[in-house]
């Protein structure tokens, strides 16, 4: 059988790690943003180095327990509220605030409240991750100014 250049090579040795663990967490997410990274790389033809798959390993984790503790943050739900007014008067202000913009803004706006960085909502809607931050930057200031 032939050998498998560096980055399949790679690529297997994360999908093993990945198929020992029996659970989800921000180790397995990190290896799996390791391995679309091997991917990218490979379409574009840039393999990537050992160290450089590490990184988005690791990154990866990062990534998701940061976002775990965002939800636990902000998301925690203790049943009923405390101030039922809050919540109408809140939901009232989100239906304003969606009425202002298009469709795709919501859509880009739910998906920077879930959690997406960026590079993932430039590679879902087009642009780059430069041109997504000043769009969601300026719907801000527009939803904020209104």
């Amino acid at each position: 059988m032939a050998d498998l250049p560096c980055s399949w090579d790679d690529y297997a040795h994360l999908q093993a790690a990945l198929l020992r663990g029996c659970q989800i967490t921000d180790r397995t997410w990190g290896l799996e943003e390791a391995l679309n990274r091997v991917l990218a790389s490979l379409q574009d033809n840039k393999p990537l180095k050992s160290d450089e798959i590490a990184r988005a390993a690791a990154s990866g984790g990062r990534r998701e327990r940061h976002r775990a503790r965002l939800r636990i943050v902000h998301l925690a739900d203790n049943g009923v509220p405390a101030h039922p007014e809050d919540v109408l008067a809140t939901r009232h202000e989100l239906h304003v605030a969606r009425a202002k913009v298009s469709e795709w803004e919501w859509s880009v706006l739910c998906q920077v409240a879930a959690g997406y960085d960026y590079a993932e909502l430039a590679s879902a809607n087009g642009g780059t991750p430069g041109s997504m931050r000043v769009r969601v930057l300026r719907l801000r200031r527009q939803l904020k100014a209104a």
